[in-house]
């Protein structure tokens, strides 16, 4: 059986201009990250958004923090600038500011993503920059 060759992993550092945002912010394991994506892409589309983009997630206590039970993080769902979409008590619909930021991509199941974030975050520290 051949052996699969692997992409090596690759950061790249990008301005991203401010993005319009459904947004639900959470509280516990990473694991549901994925399922509260799914819920907030179906709350834009039944609500009459426009999807501008990828979803994301961001973490305010971003390295700070070991993932667990208690981890704060907001599931983004970025809208187009056309959409007229209004909140409601659960999703808010906010600004991101613009930024630079270090991304790069997961490939692979939703479980080794924390791979990925921890090889983002040595990159980060690694290359004299600082996770915000």
């Amino acid at each position: 059986m051949a052996e699969i060759e692997r992409e090596e992993f690759e950061v790249q550092v990008k301005e991203v201009p401010s993005l319009m945002v459904a947004l639900v912010e959470c509280i516990g394991p990473y694991e549901e990250v994925g399922r509260l994506l799914t819920d907030l892409f179906r709350w834009v589309l039944i609500h009459g958004g426009k999807v501008a983009s990828y979803p994301m997630a961001t973490f305010p206590d971003g390295a700070e923090r070991e993932p667990g039970e208690g981890t704060e993080y907001q599931v983004c769902i970025p809208l187009d600038m056309s959409s007229t979409v209004a909140g409601d008590r659960d999703v808010k619909i906010r600004e991101l500011p613009a930024a630079n930021v270090a991304a790069a991509r997961h490939e692979g199941s939703y479980s080794g993503i924390g791979d990925t974030y921890e090889k983002l975050l040595s990159w980060i520290q690694e290359n004299g920059y600082e996770a915000t």
